[in-house]
């Protein structure tokens, strides 16, 4: 039979452990240790020192763990954390806090492009479906917040419906009217925090300048991304010597029309609206013309704007810029401002 080991026989072995506690484990006494913060760790014993801090155990058995720069300067000099270590410490934890940054912020670009291609991926699929009822396609661009749209007369003169394709989204849009003339219409689409291009005054366009079109040429055929193509103001006037068009040399084709003409610094200087046709050329000249496109004139839009879209012309407030661009961010730039337009 196993004896039986009384109350007391338990209380005495609890008051030996407690002894040996108070009187200092592993060869230390039980003290009280005070932070810089001024908080106090009473009749603690210091169990082991780590490479940042050491490990203190109360009363209780519980284990704190407190760093060296978190103790007063006595403390630091009696377990040796001296000024070369603190400063190693702290280099260690800033090229630590780096680390984790960089991490955080590689994983968060990796959440938001995979975002993005999953909204570019529905977006595709809205084009497409739109598409697929489509009589013809243009192009045309935002000239306000509020989502004013320029592109050419011909492209909505006989349009049921007109959707426009934004970089996220296809909505119907309002014909607010047409000038025929100038072969230019204004579009509405709903939303007030469009990013709109500025319009130029064109003052300063020069013959032979480098411009830009950005638009949605056949994307039954070439498919629904914008295409962008590059040339020069080959003439300051049109055809007929129309001063209200340039000639360009930027290559245009079917659905460029309406889209935005612009300089090097992203502003619009004018809208694409014809091409001289090769058939017509062969047939009256005996030869086919090259490059031969024309735009409608930034100054020619603001007058028309003024006088017949009133409203319109207060709010096509984008500051023009002088900032010379590459290419790529030129299209950077006003990418979100450029539209296809889906007639029905």
């Amino acid at each position: 039979m196993v004896p039986r080991i009384g109350n007391k026989a338990w209380q005495l072995r609890g008051l030996i452990l407690l002894a040996a506690w108070a009187w200092g484990c592993f060869g230390q006494a039980a003290e009280d240790i005070r932070t810089r913060d001024g908080r106090v760790h009473k009749d603690v014993v210091v169990q082991r020192q780590t490479d940042e801090g050491i490990v203190l155990q109360d009363p209780n058995g519980a284990f704190v763990h407190l760093r060296y720069v978190d103790l007063p300067e006595n403390l630091k000099i009696r377990f040796g954390f001296t000024p070369e270590k603190e400063q190693a410490y702290w280099q260690r934890i800033r090229q630590q806090q780096t680390q984790q940054r960089e991490a955080a912020a590689a994983k968060e670009k990796a959440r938001l492009a995979a975002l993005a291609l999953e909204k570019r991926k529905e977006q595709e699929k809205r084009v497409r479906r739109a598409l697929k009822g489509a009589q013809w396609c243009g192009s045309g661009c935002i000239v306000t917040r509020h989502g004013h749209i320029l592109t050419s007369g011909h492209v909505v003169d006989k349009a049921q419906t007109i959707l426009i394709a934004t970089v996220d989204d296809v909505v119907e849009a309002k014909l607010l009217g047409i000038h025929r003339e100038a072969d230019i219409a204004v579009l509405k689409i709903p939303g007030d925090s469009h990013v709109p291009v500025a319009i130029a005054s064109g003052s300063d366009v020069q013959l032979g300048q480098d411009v830009m079109t950005i638009g949605f040429p056949m994307p039954g055929v070439q498919g629904i991304a914008p295409k962008v193509s590059t040339g020069i103001i080959g003439s300051m006037t049109g055809l007929h010597d129309s001063k209200r068009e340039y000639q360009i040399s930027t290559p245009v084709q079917p659905g460029n029309s309406g889209g935005p003409l612009l300089d090097t610094c992203g502003n619009l200087v004018g809208v694409v609206y014809a091409k001289i046709s090769d058939m017509f050329m062969l047939k009256w000249t005996g030869q086919v013309a090259q490059g031969v496109n024309y735009a409608v004139k930034a100054p020619y839009i603001r007058e028309l704007l003024a006088a017949q879209f009133k409203d319109v012309a207060r709010e096509a407030t984008a500051k023009v810029s002088t900032q010379e661009l590459d290419s790529e961010d030129v299209v950077r730039k006003v990418r979100p401002a450029v539209v296809m337009i889906i007639v029905r």
